[in-house]
């Protein structure tokens, strides 16, 4: 039996089913740290990663040590376990990739000297160092060029990082395009061409409201954005899928958010607003939304993201071929306002949009419950909750970007208080993320 269980230890481990199999090694003290440290370093558990593993005898070690420091904010110690890993040939190519890849944002110094040393990265990870560094006319020839390679079919990212490096802010719309193309997505806009590409300055090309299906409630949290909200809206009303509502959750809003709602609601009657006497925080204003939705199936939009036209008909259409799934999730890329992508992480541009998962309501709400009511992170840990409770083979992960995410001060994203930026740690939603997963391990050891 307890053979069996190791075996089976080690295939969840080989099938990414890392929260199962330290459920599963919770009940055999003798499963080597090795792997327990590898799980909770995939989970992002990177405290509990690092406890497991002071003393690295491998490559594998090493980089999940090395990595889990740096990202829980002991960047020195980890940086220097890293190169001290490299220099004594501990990590294979395929490793020492992808610590350039983890380190580039905490380290920019440490992930270009192992893109020199040989590190086998991505021609996208390449240019997007090259950026970072301020080596603009570098980056701008090799992207040309390995998009005259035709290698932008396989690697969309890099017509996106071709815009960045033009420096030119009226020219990214073509890039744009092409990136989408590039995933099997119909062309956009500009709403006004004298502007630079924006998630506020974006229309669709296609016709609206050409398939019909189940309702779809779109639920949207909205506090104090009266100059964004309206285009967030808009781009859900131009969507290709027909039959949906906009419900959206003001969370006491101070300035004209409410009147720029209330007159969209006005003109479209599938635009519906609900009102907080209190500001409550983003989770549980989407909650509020969440307990009023009348669709088949919900989704969210942040007030300030923009939705692909094709975003809701894609994410729904496997529901309704597979009753076996019960949710879809699907990318995004963020851009600012002045017509730069961005990526904390620096590359890849293309990230899984947190507030992406659309489930069947009854199923969700009745099984998953509702999001956490916390200050930061409730996204993660929802959309891992739902992974627990349908299983492996009860979702689907799109890759198209199917939203544009506005990165601009002061959103969610970017707040000191609530986001992440690029080269820091956020020790709050570190402690979140480690409190919960704990929780979801539990719950699979009780199975």
């Amino acid at each position: 039996m307890l053979q069996f269980r190791r075996l089976q230890f080690h295939y969840l481990l080989s099938t990414n089913r890392f929260a199962e199999a330290l459920a599963l090694s919770e009940a055999d003290p003798e499963v080597t740290r090795t792997g327990r440290a590898w799980a909770f370093y995939r989970l992002g558990c990177y405290r509990s990663a690092s406890a497991l593993l002071r003393q690295p005898r491998s490559g594998r070690e090493a980089l999940a040590l090395g990595i889990s420091l740096v990202a829980s904010g002991e960047n020195e110690a980890g940086i220097a376990l890293l190169r001290k890993a490299h220099e004594g040939g501990q990590l294979n190519g395929r490793q020492l990739a992808a610590a350039t890849e983890a380190v580039a944002p905490y380290s920019l110094d440490t992930a270009t000297h192992f893109c020199r040393a040989g590190a086998p990265i991505s021609t996208g990870l390449r240019i997007a160092l090259l950026l970072a560094e301020g080596r603009q006319e570098e980056a701008l020839r090799e992207a040309r060029a390995a998009i005259g390679r035709g290698e932008g079919e396989r690697e969309p990212g890099l017509h996106l990082l071709l815009a960045n490096a033009t420096g030119d802010e009226s020219a990214a719309l073509p890039f744009a395009n092409a990136f989408l193309s590039a995933h099997g997505l119909s062309p956009v806009a500009l709403l006004d061409p004298q502007r630079p590409i924006s998630a506020s300055n974006l229309a669709s090309r296609v016709a609206a409201g050409s398939v019909r299906g189940p309702l779809v409630t779109i639920t949207m949290p909205a506090y104090n954005t009266a100059e964004r909200i309206g285009r967030s809206i808009e781009s859900l009303l131009a969507q290709t899928y027909r039959d949906i509502e906009v419900l959206v959750a003001d969370d006491a809003s101070t300035d004209d958010t409410v009147a720029v709602v209330t007159a969209l609601a006005a003109r479209d009657d599938r635009v519906r607003l609900i009102r907080r006497d209190q500001n409550g925080g983003p989770y549980a204003a989407r909650n509020l939304a969440l307990a009023h939705a009348r669709g088949d199936f919900v989704t969210c939009q942040d007030s300030d993201d923009w939705a692909h036209p094709e975003k809701i008909a894609r994410q729904v259409r496997p529901l309704l071929k597979d009753k076996g799934l019960f949710f879809t999730l699907s990318n995004w890329v963020r851009v600012d306002d002045h017509g730069q992508f961005y990526a904390r992480q620096i590359y890849p541009l293309t990230r899984l949009n947190p507030a992406s998962p659309l489930f069947r309501r009854e199923d969700a709400l009745g099984r998953a419950g509702y999001y956490e009511d916390v200050r930061t992170g409730a996204d993660s840990e929802y959309i891992a909750r739902l992974k627990l409770v349908f299983g492996w083979r009860g979702w689907r992960r799109l890759r198209q970007p199917l939203s544009f995410g506005a990165h601009r001060p002061g959103s969610l994203m970017t707040d000191v208080g609530t986001g992440i930026a690029r080269g820091k740690v956020n020790l709050e939603r570190l402690d979140y993320w480690e409190e919960w997963t704990a929780r979801h391990i539990g719950r699979f050891a009780r199975k």
